[in-house]
């Protein structure tokens, strides 16, 4: 039986819009894909406040179970959003 390979992105090094290309065998993995035919989402992990930490998806034309890291930047960008709204309120 062949062995799934497991990696890990993080993607605050990625540049561009979200898309990579799978570290196996190069399929491009979008967040735009709505289409299901290139990866398929199988976990995901939220923190007690149920912000998105993790991502776990499979690439569907290799098999490789990718963990998708760095959302913390989210985090950031929703709080410089409340920030920018509240001053706007003043």
């Amino acid at each position: 039986m062949p062995r799934t390979l497991l990696y890990r992105v993080d993607l605050t090094k990625i540049e561009g819009e979200g898309d990579f290309p799978c570290p196996s065998c190069g399929n491009l993995i979008s967040p735009d894909d709505e289409s299901g035919l290139n990866y398929e989402i199988v976990d995901i992990k939220t923190d007690r406040q149920g912000r998105l930490r993790e991502l776990i998806i499979i690439c569907k034309k290799c098999g490789s179970e990718i963990h998708l890291e760095g959302f913390e930047l989210l985090d950031e960008l929703e709080e410089e959003i409340e920030d920018t709204s509240e001053e706007e309120d003043i």
